[in-house]
């Protein structure tokens, strides 16, 4: 009887075997991080409801819509990026829908931003020299890593896998407060080049301010990592229970000399966020090729013809 028991038993585990339950969170959040990714494509779900109050008057305001970004990052030094944002902003019993979408590249030595305009549509294009924008070199992109590993290692993990999708998951949970981030704000402040920084700071911008605000930040966040894949499937990220109070306090001691310039009272401004939820949804991994479409470029640089060319034909017609 007891070898019954003991195949009976032996054949349980097996099972268990088969259905991941003793996968460990180390193995799950490593293989996140080696998986390749070298571009892949996001759509982000935002709902927000927030309450704002001064002086006895008070706004209600929401936000809500879905935004997509295709990230290309083939080439470290020069990621392409494309997003459209699509959402709607209501206040005040009216309501306002925000359309846009933009091409971020790097071409020719130079970083060119296209933009649509979001009342007529039209394309323009900024450039600058690709040279002073700063690119993180692999060791910064490995510290990186590291450091979001460090925060998700601190998450709980279920036993059991949740389907998201098409996909088996395993389900990672973080309930935490931002600070958890103060080490990769540090690490990415430190792969701003000097210029940059002293530009920053003439602008009042300081590090330390940044990473102020971030206790009071409250993060409820649920990240779905693919059991066939490795890779991130979906990532939930709710803010509702940040501590507004705390949070516009702080920020009332960097404001508080232009307030009182100005006349404005800052303790008589209250936050509520009733609703702050924000959902991402990641695919075609190593799939995504970013480039500008032609019509896109002629409508932003407005078909510009090349200057020796125009010499040359008022040459041609002085003779």
């Amino acid at each position: 009887m007891k070898k019954h028991y003991l195949v009976m038993l032996a054949a349980a585990l097996f099972c268990l075997a088969l259905c991941g339950c003793g996968v460990k969170k180390e193995d799950v959040v490593n293989r996140i991080f080696e998986e390749k990714a070298d571009s892949f494509r996001c759509d982000m779900d935002t709902d927000v409801d927030l309450s704002m109050g001064m002086g006895g008057m008070s706004l209600d305001m929401s936000m809500g819509g879905r935004s997509s970004f295709d990230i290309d990052a083939a080439d470290p030094a020069a990621t392409a990026i494309h997003a459209v944002v699509n959402f709607t902003v209501s206040a005040m019993n009216s309501s306002n829908a925000v359309r846009g979408e933009s091409y971020v590249v790097t071409e020719d030595g130079q970083a060119k931003t296209y933009v649509t305009d979001f009342n007529t549509g039209d394309w323009t294009m900024n450039a600058v020299d690709a040279a002073g924008q700063n690119t993180m070199d692999e060791a910064t992109r490995q510290r990186v890593k590291d450091e979001l590993k460090n925060v998700l290692m601190q998450a709980d993990m279920d036993s059991k896998t949740q389907t998201v999708g098409n996909e088996e998951c395993y389900e990672l949970k973080l309930d935490t407060d931002a600070g958890v981030f103060n080490n990769l704000v540090d690490v990415l402040w430190d792969a701003v080049d000097s210029a940059t920084r002293a530009k920053l700071r003439e602008q009042g911008f300081e590090i330390t301010s940044v990473k102020s605000f971030l206790p009071y930040i409250h993060i409820d966040g649920t990240v779905y990592a693919s059991k066939d894949s490795g890779r991130i499937v979906e990532m939930d990220v709710d803010l509702s229970k940040t501590d507004t109070t705390a949070l516009l306090a702080e920020a009332m001691k960097s404001a508080a000399p232009m307030a009182r310039a100005m006349g404005v009272d800052l303790s008589q401004i209250k936050l509520t966020l009733v609703k702050t939820e924000f959902s991402f949804r990641f695919s075609d991994y190593n799939n995504v090729k970013v480039e500008v479409p032609e019509d896109v470029r002629e409508a932003a640089e407005g078909g510009a013809e090349d200057p020796e060319a125009e010499g040359e034909e008022e040459e041609d017609y002085a003779e």
